[in-house]
C-alpha cells in the first residue's frame, strides 16, 4: 500500500539580512523569488553568498556613499523620485547588482567538476551565466553612479 501525502512545500525563508544603514536590508525570500534560486540550495549558504555580495557592492559604492552622506542624505531611499510599485529606482539598481552578485557567487561555487562532455557544455554555459549575472552588476553600479553602462573589452 502506498500513500500521498500533499504539502505545501518548504516554508518560505523570512531571513533579513541587515545593512549599513544607508543601504536597504536583503530579503532571502525576496532574492529567492527574484532570480529563480532553488530551495535546494540551503539557506546558510544563500545568506553567506548574500553577504559576500553587499560587502562587495558597498565597497564599490563606498567612495560614492560617503559623498551623499558629506551632501545630507542618509539613506539611498531618500534619493529615491522614480518610484517603481513600492520601491525608487535606486533601491532596485542597488538590489539588482547585490541579486546578481550573489547569483554568480553560487553558481561559480555550485559547478559541476565532471569533466564528461556534458560536464564540458555544463560548465561553459555556467561561465556564460556568471558573465552575464556580472554584467548585470555592472550595469546597476553604473545607473547608481550615474554613469554610462557601456562596456568596451580590448582584445
Amino acid at each position: 500500500m502506498s500513500a500521498f501525502i500533499p504539502h505545501d512545500g518548504p516554508a518560505a525563508d523570512l531571513t533579513e539580512i541587515g545593512n549599513i544603514d544607508f543601504f536597504p536590508d536583503i530579503r532571502v525570500a525576496d532574492f529567492r523569488a527574484a532570480l529563480k534560486v532553488v530551495d535546494a540550495i540551503p539557506a546558510p549558504r544563500v545568506v553567506w553568498e548574500l553577504k559576500r555580495a553587499m560587502l562587495a557592492t558597498n565597497r564599490e559604492l563606498h567612495t560614492w556613499r560617503v559623498a551623499q552622506a558629506a551632501a545630507g542624505i542618509a539613506r539611498l531611499a531618500d534619493m529615491d523620485t522614480d518610484m517603481y510599485g513600492d520601491e525608487g529606482a535606486l533601491t532596485l539598481h542597488y538590489l539588482s547588482a547585490v541579486y546578481n552578485r550573489a547569483k554568480a557567487f553560487l553558481i561559480e561555487k555550485g559547478r559541476d567538476i565532471d569533466v564528461t562532455n556534458d560536464g564540458a557544455d555544463h560548465a561553459a554555459f555556467a561561465e556564460k551565466t556568471v558573465e552575464e549575472h556580472f554584467r548585470a552588476v555592472r550595469e546597476a553600479l553604473a545607473a547608481i553612479l550615474g554613469r554610462p553602462d557601456a562596456m568596451v573589452e580590448l582584445v
